[in-house]
Formats: C-alpha cells, structure tokens, sequence
C-alpha cells in the first residue's frame, strides 16, 4: 500500500491487518505520502500517544486517518503525531510548542535555575539581535524580573 497506492502508513513492524483492512476498505482516509507533515514531538510529559489523541479526538478528520485508540500504542510517536500535524495543521504545533513550554519552565523552577535581573538588562538582552528563538523565551524563564 505504501509504495503501489501511496499511503502514509506506519512501519511494517506496528501496522496492524485491521488498520490495513479500514484503509482499503475505506473506513479510514488514506493519507498520501507527498501530503505528509512532519513535525518533531519530544517525549515530554504531557506529550505522550495518549496525550497527543486525546488533544486531537475532537479535530475533523483526524480519527477518520488514525487507527484504532486500541491498536495506537503500538505505532510510532512518529507516525501518530505526524498524521495530526498533517491533518490538523498549525494548532497541532501550537499545543506541542505550549507542552515543552511549559516543561521546559517547570524544569528551569524545579532545578533553580531561576535569576534575578535588573529590568533595564533584561530590556537590552530580550532586544538584542543575538538571541532568538528559544533563547529569548528561556531568558524569560531564567530572568523573573
């Protein structure tokens, strides 16, 4: 099916002949392989295959893609949070990215990595060209000002 109709499917190791059945009968909707949204899940607490259906259970055509609830602890984290992001898009990534937030700060609190600055500091390094990304949000973490 992967290389003949083109399906994202997950690895033959996890692939189920019920998951194969519904997809060629058509009680699930294939996804096609160019269609597929990759998309990196760290394995948080927070972020597990349980926590990544449960968020998706209510998303249009996302069910209708995934096998079974049953049959999911088998797959690839991978796999799963591929066929969300793919089907559900940008707030997929949006509630990953608010999951290793708010790991990342209950780290920072529990490990007292925690610091005081000067406000006007903070100011110069939050607007600095030289820290991007993940860094501004981590001196904000680091910098209760």
């Amino acid at each position: 099916m992967s290389s003949e109709v083109c399906a994202y499917l997950p690895s033959y190791e996890t692939v189920t002949i019920w998951h194969l059945r519904d997809l060629v009968m058509g009680a699930k909707t294939i996804i096609n392989n160019d269609d597929v949204k990759n998309i990196s899940v760290p394995q948080y607490e927070g972020l597990s295959i349980a926590d990544m259906y449960e968020w998706a259970r209510d998303k249009p055509g996302v069910l209708s893609s995934l096998p079974p609830e049953k049959e999911t602890s088998k797959m690839s984290r991978a796999y799963i949070a591929n066929v969300i992001y793919t089907k559900v898009g940008e707030p997929f990534k949006d509630w990953v990215n608010t999951q290793v937030d708010a790991r990342n700060e209950k780290v920072a609190i529990e490990g007292d990595n925690v610091i005081s600055m000067d406000p006007r500091i903070a100011e110069i390094f939050l607007n600095s060209s030289a820290i991007s990304g993940k860094s501004q949000w981590y001196l904000n973490i680091i910098c209760h000002f």
